[in-house]
């Protein structure tokens, strides 16, 4: 029999895989991917639209943005490989989600057989695969209770801190608080005896706290917090979502009632049925129908 290079037998390692923990910091990682998701989008766009859709290239060549974006979802993926930071974290998901942007922003030429930048579907894929990964974020960033395994996960995140002599004084009550939670709850357990033992270490004169100081990442941090504290609160983030939907509802009945009038005119809706085709690098039944969909 062929002995495994490692203690564990397969049923603990499919045991651990079934159990996920969440990363600590999780919900602000997947903040920080989505903003830089959407920003990444829109800037592509914003440029692309102000430099007439411009290529870098020549007769042969067409260096492609995507190609940009993979090679940031490669460097996103490394950091946390390579480093155990905790910062490796933070710029993996503005990286990836830089990356991701750039990709799908290009998702039409991947879907169509001319590959076609303009195809009108991409559009809507591209709504759809950011309202997608907003759910992921709402589901992450819901609280729920944790248990002592997920609170010790936690605390070894936070020692991190105390590696790179960065922990300052709020960070401090925090990993004070959860070793005493761990403490209560796994009480005469392996885990209740360690975090006493943490406990104790972490009270003494001998853990490093660093005065608070930020340097200008950590300020742009901190001033976005404050912003979001001060005018992103939930109402009002439900307000604006409910008058943007009722907004973009608005100009679509508006589009649909001018749709409906056209229709009714043969001629008016040939010519503006002409004026769409002709924007169109190639008509197809299925380019066109989206195309009207669209319009």
């Amino acid at each position: 029999m062929v002995k495994l290079p490692f203690r564990y037998g397969m049923n603990q390692i499919i045991s651990t895989v079934l159990k996920p923990v969440q990363r600590k910091g999780a919900e602000r990682y997947l903040q920080l991917n989505l903003l830089s998701f959407a920003g990444s989008v829109s800037l592509t766009r914003f440029l692309l639209e102000i430099t007439v859709y411009s290529q870098l290239g020549n007769e042969t060549l067409h260096i492609a943005h995507v190609l940009y974006g993979g090679i940031l979802l490669y460097i996103s993926s490394l950091l946390p490989l390579i480093y155990a930071n905790r910062r490796a974290y933070t710029w993996s998901s503005v990286l990836s989600g830089l990356g991701v942007g750039l990709f799908i922003d290009e998702v039409g030429k991947f879907i169509t057989q001319n590959n076609d930048y303009f195809f009108p579907a991409a559009a809507p894929i591209i709504y759809a695969f950011f309202l997608t990964s907003v759910l992921v974020y709402t589901r992450v960033a819901k609280e729920t209770p944790s248990d002592s395994r997920s609170e010790f996960y936690a605390v070894l995140e936070s020692l991190k801190d105390v590696i790179d002599r960065d922990m300052d004084p709020e960070e401090h009550s925090e990993l004070r608080r959860r070793l005493k939670r761990i403490k209560k709850k796994a009480l005469n357990t392996d885990l209740g005896l360690l975090s006493d033992q943490i406990l104790e270490f972490v009270d003494s004169e001998a853990i490093y706290i660093a005065p608070d100081e930020s340097n200008l990442f950590d300020k742009a941090i901190n001033w976005y917090a404050g912003f979001e504290r001060t005018w992103l609160s939930r109402s009002r983030l439900r307000l604006f979502i409910i008058v943007g939907v009722l907004g973009m509802g608005l100009a679509a009945s508006i589009r649909l009632a001018y749709f409906l009038v056209t229709v009714g005119d043969p001629v008016l809706f040939e010519s503006i049925l002409r004026d769409r085709v002709a924007g169109l690098s190639v008509v197809t039944n299925a380019v066109l129908f989206w195309a009207v969909i669209q319009w």
